[in-house]
Formats: C-alpha cells, sequence, structure tokens
C-alpha cells in the first residue's frame, strides 16, 4: 500500500528505494522511541523540562491505557488482557495521581492542542473514568471546546 501511495504521489519505487528502506523500522506507538530512552536522563533533569516548557505554547497529550478484553494477532502496544474491571480502575486511580504530578512539575496551566488516548484499547474504561480523566486534565491544563481528541479503538478481536 504504500508503495501505491507513493506512486500516486508522483515518486516512483525503484530496486534502490526499495533496497535503501526495507528493513526493520522503530514500532511507531512510542514517543521518543523506547530506543532512546537512556539512564541519562534522570528525574531531576525531566523536572526541568517540565519546568521550561512555555506557558503560551499548546501542548499535545497521550494518554495510555494498557489493557484490552483480548490480543489482536498484531497488536505490538504494551497492553495486556483482562477479565475483569478492577485492574483497570487500579490503574485510573494511579492515572489520576500522575496527571496531579505533572501539574505540581509544570510552570502553570499550559494550553493543550491535542489529546491522544491509546494502549491497548481505551474503550476499557468506563464513562466515569473518562469523565475523572477529563476532569483531572482540566484541573492541570487548559483545556479548551475545540482541542483535538482520538482515540484508537478496536473491538474485541
Amino acid at each position: 500500500m504504500s508503495l501505491a501511495l507513493a506512486t500516486n504521489a508522483g515518486v516512483r519505487p525503484t530496486a534502490e528505494l526499495v533496497a535503501k528502506y526495507d528493513g526493520r523500522a522503530p514500532r511507531y506507538t512510542s514517543y521518543p522511541p523506547a530506543t532512546q530512552f537512556s539512564a541519562q536522563i534522570d528525574a531531576q533533569t525531566y523536572g526541568l523540562w517540565l519546568h521550561d516548557l512555555p506557558v503560551e505554547q499548546a501542548v499535545s497529550l497521550y494518554v495510555h491505557i494498557p489493557f484490552c478484553a483480548r490480543l489482536c494477532w498484531y497488536c505490538g502496544c504494551n497492553t495486556r488482557a483482562v477479565n475483569r474491571h478492577e485492574p483497570v480502575g487500579d490503574y485510573v486511580r494511579l492515572l489520576l495521581d500522575e496527571i496531579a504530578l505533572l501539574g505540581a512539575a509544570l510552570p502553570g496551566r499550559l494550553p493543550v492542542g491535542a489529546i491522544h488516548f491509546g494502549g491497548g484499547t481505551p474503550n476499557m474504561l468506563s464513562t466515569g473514568e473518562v469523565d475523572a480523566i477529563f476532569d483531572r486534565l482540566g484541573q492541570v491544563f487548559a483545556l479548551t471546546a475545540d482541542v483535538d481528541v482520538a482515540v484508537e479503538m478496536d473491538p474485541p478481536c
């Protein structure tokens, strides 16, 4: 499919291009990619980065919900299948605490341009849990009515 899209855009795939780009690439589900994680980035460095964010510049948020009813054969996400809701509820309570900790490290209520829920399957959340997450995000960040919200969902495989 990607070759067909390239052809439609006026780019002709050649053997040289295929050879150049035919290889393994980092998973797209992590930014920065896990290959860039390093012990050199400690809590103090991370805290300074958060504190130095410009309060007038909109940020994008990613909320990872690592649960599914059943694992899909194609999935490479950091997730696990659960048969009961208790682990999801426990995770949400800890997520709310983490959002509050993040807020304490920020220089102010940063505006948000986009929120992306991924995982797993965020539709594992109850409506009350979704409301609680948005309430907490609204306490920490400046959410506007036109914020882009995207959710990765897949019905049980």
